[in-house]
């Protein structure tokens, strides 16, 4: 991993950090989130996995607006 892509990947870090505070305060069943991205093709390639305790808070979930 190049210099760059480890300060972008902890900014990340920190953000998707706060993100998931946030949602699990907000969002029923909510647990926990992880992100998988490739640098080489940052910011297209970025993916934010978010895991919910049951597939009905998941559904809850996406039904929102």
């Amino acid at each position: 991993m190049r210099k760059t892509d480890k300060k972008t990947d902890n900014q990340l870090r920190v953000t998707l950090t706060d993100v998931c505070e946030t949602a699990l305060e907000e969002f029923t069943g909510f647990e926990w989130l992880t992100h998988l991205v490739n640098y080489s093709n940052f910011p297209k390639s970025l993916k934010v996995v978010c895991i919910f305790d049951t597939d009905d808070n998941l559904a809850r979930f996406m039904a929102e607006d």
